[in-house]
């Protein structure tokens, strides 16, 4: 039985080391900064989005937009919307890999429907 104990204290040992921690933050105030431009990264990506579609629909009641550009306007905006709440959602969950991910998709989709209200 000593034996046994002896051989897998060892590996025990092991397995309480904090080898599986790739990173720590250096601080509170680092994390607190980097919790704050995400936030604000999250918020400018939504208010662009409420700027687009409101652009958007000026365009079409206005008339200035003709019934083929509607439909991909409508298109652009349903896509970008999607894409805003992906990126709301992986912040609200903590998710830094994919909020990394979703949220140059979803600027691009928002100045994509820009772009299509603009005419370009």
């Amino acid at each position: 039985m000593k034996r046994f104990i002896l051989l897998t204290l060892p590996i025990a040992l092991v397995a309480c080391t904090p080898t599986g921690i790739t990173s720590i933050p250096p601080s509170p105030q680092a994390v607190a900064e980097t919790t704050i431009l995400d936030e604000q990264a999250a918020l400018g990506v939504e208010l662009a989005y409420q700027a687009a579609a409101l652009a958007a629909l000026t365009a079409m009641k206005s008339g200035l937009v003709d019934a083929k550009t509607k439909v991909e306007i409508a298109k652009a905006d349903t896509f970008a919307y999607a894409q805003v709440q992906k990126v709301r959602a992986a912040y609200d969950a903590g998710n830094s890999a994919s909020y990394a991910q979703t949220l140059p998709v979803a600027r691009t989709a928002v100045g994509s429907l820009l772009a299509l209200v603009k005419g370009k």
